[in-house]
């Protein structure tokens, strides 16, 4: 139960900052955990044709795993942000603009009754910012010394 606590605290965190090998131990635990979700969201749904109330009960669980593994994966970048001295608002800004690009991608669900072409720029905008914010946050040095988010992670600790 501790484990959870602890788990749970560091999701809900949005300050301090996160140095590059610590964000991407974090990104690969939170893909790993997105995995298990996701084989556990397919065995719930194969569950519920079979016993819907437990099936119900169990898609509820699985919408609140989601939950905490998208507040933990938003907490990590930005604390990540904080690290290159950026706010973590700029994380908005990127899923803002991703956001019309991974609706174009869902074509067999025509969400956005657009072009063809149109389509394919919204897409390469989502696809060019998504990659230079993932490339940007896994391979740029974080700022050295304290900045305005907080002590420097790689700083040896004074005791």
């Amino acid at each position: 139960m501790n484990a959870l606590k602890k788990y749970l605290a560091f999701c809900n965190s949005f300050k301090g900052r996160l140095n590059r090998k610590a964000f991407i131990f974090y990104w690969l635990k939170f893909i790993g955990l997105s995995v298990i979700w996701g084989l556990v969201w397919t065995l719930t749904g194969i569950l519920a044709e079979k016993i819907p109330i437990l099936g119900l009960l169990l898609m509820l669980v699985c919408a609140l795993i989601l939950i905490t593994i998208c507040a933990g994966m938003i907490s990590i970048q930005i604390r990540r942000l904080h690290d290159l001295n950026f706010s973590g608002w700029w994380l908005l800004l990127v899923m803002i603009l991703s956001v019309p690009g991974t609706l174009a991608m869902e074509s067999e669900l025509n969400l956005l009754p657009l072009s063809e072409a149109l389509k394919t720029v919204l897409i390469a905008v989502h696809v060019i910012v998504s990659l230079v914010f993932i490339i940007g946050i896994l391979f740029i040095k974080g700022s050295k010394g304290e900045n305005k988010y907080g002590k420097d992670p790689l700083a040896p600790s004074e005791t």
